[in-house]
């Protein structure tokens, strides 16, 4: 698949499901959650918001936790994948075959083999390097800054330019070492 559709899948699922959490849904309903759906049975309840307004609010909402996030101190760093995944895990610090703090499975008949199959070593993880570009085009697509900080234009797109308590778009929080 081409990455840049790949990127704008996930914001899209995000923020459907952010929009379905508003509305005190779950993702058991994701199914039947649709935005003309929403909009239809929003008005049925006396509100007036068109399905471009259900798709605003999810964005609105994920913008929203982003800007609490960089708020707090998070940035790309912090979407980085872990070890585990990558395949990158390095060596085992207590010298056996599992990372330390993992729990170790065993299979139906007491050995180690859980799936049954052979010795071969698992599939490589996903690669570091595809996964950062896979990010870069999703913070395009978010309309996020390299560093993964909401663009001061989506802010006020959005209308949450004048919240208050947020971090000022474009500048890095204060650490707590300042």
């Amino acid at each position: 698949r081409d990455p840049d559709e790949v990127a704008a899948a996930v914001a899209a699922e995000q923020d459907r499901r952010a929009a379905l959490w508003c509305l005190i849904g779950d993702d058991f309903l994701e199914s039947v959650f649709d935005p003309p759906v929403v909009a239809e049975w929003l008005a049925a309840r006396g509100y007036d918001h068109t399905p471009a307004d259900v798709e605003r609010l999810g964005e609105r909402v994920w913008t929203l936790v982003r800007l609490f996030n960089v708020r707090e101190g998070f940035d790309r760093d912090d979407d980085a994948l872990p070890a585990a995944i990558t395949g990158a895990s390095g060596e085992p610090s207590d010298g056996g075959d599992e990372p330390e703090g993992a729990a170790k499975s065993e299979g139906a008949d007491g050995d180690d083999d859980v799936d049954g199959g052979s010795d071969e070593s698992p599939p490589p993880g996903i690669d570091p390097d595809e996964f950062d570009d896979l990010l870069d085009r999703y913070y395009a697509v978010r309309s996020w800054d390299a560093d993964g900080r909401p663009t001061r234009e989506l802010v006020e797109h959005l209308r949450l330019d004048t919240l208050p308590d947020r971090p000022r778009v474009g500048e890095r929080p204060a650490s707590p070492d300042d």
